[in-house]
């Protein structure tokens, strides 16, 4: 009985495909026996460099956009109505994906334009732009052919935030 307990606790032992191998790794040492102090410094450096980003992230979406200078946005915009609107298109499988923004007609120096905004993936729903005045300041022009043009105003709101839309109709 006791030589069949000494077999059940004796250690297996695997070949070893590559003998010269094994010898060289017992000179080499093991990786945490000769650099454990390396790795205990390098995981400590990657916990502070950690703790850093942390506390330096919030601090960044915390972070107010400069305020924008009103002089800047010298073009009266009348909003002669507004409505929400919705715009699908297809995609890729057949599936249709689908836009939620604001329309609105309105008059910018004497001209009767249509403007489109707030179009968005994963924003929230549109609100609807009450009529009224405001200002804004074109933010994107393209006038090089004199039959056509592109031109994106940005609004500014009394609470300073702003929203861009895109001229997307004009008539007289």
């Amino acid at each position: 009985m006791g030589a069949r307990r000494r077999f059940l606790h004796k250690p297996e032992v695997t070949p070893n495909p590559a003998p010269g191998i094994a010898t060289k790794l017992e000179e080499a040492g093991s990786y945490p026996e000769k650099h454990a102090s390396l790795t205990i410094h390098a995981e400590k450096a990657m916990k502070k460099v950690l703790v850093a980003l942390l506390l330096f992230v919030p601090a960044l979406t915390w972070a107010e956009k400069p305020t924008p200078n009103l002089a800047d946005y010298a073009v009266g915009v009348h909003v002669q109505s507004s409505r929400l609107i919705t715009q699908c298109g297809m995609v890729t499988g057949g599936s249709n994906l689908c836009y939620q923004g604001q329309q609105l007609e309105v008059l910018i120096d004497g001209k009767r334009l249509e403007l489109q905004g707030g179009f968005g993936i994963g924003k929230s729903a549109p609100k609807l732009l009450r009529v009224g005045d405001y200002k804004a300041k074109v933010v994107k022009e393209d006038t090089s052919l004199t039959y056509e043009y592109s031109r994106t105003y940005e609004f500014i709101f009394p609470d300073g935030k702003t929203a861009q839309y895109l001229v997307v109709y004009e008539t007289e």
